[in-house]
């Protein structure tokens, strides 16, 4: 039953993750298109900030909890106590947003451009593979579906192709990130508060 429980926290998290930031910025922006850099800037480490005190927040009352349960003699699971702490605060933050939907602006969505991006790769790919010259070696492979697809189109994916590898090292962050908590709450339990 808990692993159920985990796999809906995470799909809950994965599907707002996506959506916060740009939400954010939309109500940020407004209407007015004066917004400068800065804004933008103070706004995302401010953002990103709450999300880090959270966590911290976190991390120092898990073992506080642990001791707590401990020396009262009650009967509880720490899990149900630490989830039920972020049950309310998602309840406590839910009721905000319901409450402020009359004041957000509601941007219309752009088309999608992954499914145009894919094709893109894939046609490159193709004609990389089927073309019987290769005289273009300086050119980028994406190159190779320039007279199928826009510019655009081929400069945003080269864009995100690049981009993405930044996130190789991203498993092995949160690896050694949850293998410390882990540690450090295992070494926590043992000193008396």
């Amino acid at each position: 039953m808990a692993l159920y429980g985990l796999v809906f926290v995470s799909i809950g998290v994965g599907g707002i993750k996506c959506c916060i930031a740009a939400f954010g910025v939309d109500q940020l922006i407004g209407n007015d298109q004066n917004v400068t850099s800065t804004q933008v800037h103070v706004f995302f480490s401010m953002f990103y900030f709450s999300i880090h005190l959270g966590v911290f927040f976190g991390m120092i009352t898990s073992p506080i909890i642990n001791k707590i349960l401990l020396y009262s003699g009650h009967n509880v699971n720490e899990y149900v106590i630490r989830f039920g702490m972020v049950v309310i605060t998602m309840a406590i933050s839910i009721s905000v947003f319901v409450c402020g939907t009359p004041y957000y602006l509601f941007r219309k969505s752009l088309p999608n451009i992954l499914p145009k991006m894919i094709k893109c790769i894939f046609f490159s790919l193709w004609k990389q593979l089927t073309s019987p010259c290769k005289e273009t070696k300086n050119e980028h492979w994406l190159e190779m579906a320039k007279n199928s697809f826009p510019n655009d189109i081929i400069n945003d994916t080269k864009k995100t192709l690049h981009m993405l590898c930044l996130y190789i090292p991203l498993s092995i962050f949160w690896s050694l990130f949850d293998q410390q908590v882990n540690i450090r709450n295992k070494s926590c339990k043992s000193y008396p508060y």
